[in-house]
């Protein structure tokens, strides 16, 4: 049977870190999914089904799964939306300190109901953007979150993501272990702070 990304993804981490073999929940079972769908009225890509088919969520939130982030359950999701509601009426028209990179892929906004998150890293999400501005591509992979002001485009599709942290744990030049927390690392940094560095050429 071929492996999905995802599952090839977690497989490499699970090889080179054996204490996360047990931290994520089996697979959705049903119209989860489609149910997600037909609520925001998207369609979610192939690679997001895969993730869900094969893990919905983390059981153990103490070992995040990408870098430093939790990937996020369907019933989680479901509640970040939820949260995000009254802020966007509230912040409705205000993004003066707001950025894109590259310029005008991503709206200028604090919140945005067709941001869908992924995955979660105390300071804010990795999600799917179903609302790009002129130059940007629905279901780009985007960062956002109250206090994420400078917004990037880490990849134009969830399977390329995917695909860059792959590379990036298969390389491992630059993949840290942290003996004190159980969890491993991009870097020094915050992992989509990280990302955006990389694509600035810093």
């Amino acid at each position: 049977m071929i492996m999905s990304k995802w599952e090839e993804y977690v497989k490499i981490v699970e090889a080179k870190f054996p204490s996360f073999k047990k931290v994520l929940n089996v697979g959705i079972k049903g119209g989860e999914l489609s149910l997600l769908e037909k609520s925001l009225n998207v369609t979610l890509p192939k690679e997001m089904h895969d993730i869900y088919k094969f893990s919905d969520g983390q059981i153990e939130k103490e070992k995040p799964i990408l870098f430093g982030l939790l990937l996020l359950s369907i019933d989680e999701i479901k509640r970040s939306i939820k949260r995000e509601e009254p802020l966007i009426e509230q912040l409705k028209g205000e993004w003066d300190m707001c950025s894109s990179f590259p310029k005008s892929h991503i709206k200028l906004a604090y919140a945005n109901s067709k941001w869908i998150p992924l995955f979660y890293g105390g300071r804010g999400f990795i999600g799917l953007d179903f609302d790009p501005d002129e130059s940007g591509i629905a279901g780009q992979v985007i960062n956002f979150g109250i206090d994420d002001e400078d917004k990037f485009v880490y990849a134009s599709s969830l399977s390329d993501f995917i695909d860059i942290c792959i590379s990036k744990l298969k390389e491992g030049v630059d993949v840290e272990y942290s003996s004190e927390t159980g969890s491993f690392y991009y870097t020094d940094l915050y992992y989509p702070s990280a990302l955006a560095k990389e694509m600035m050429g810093q």
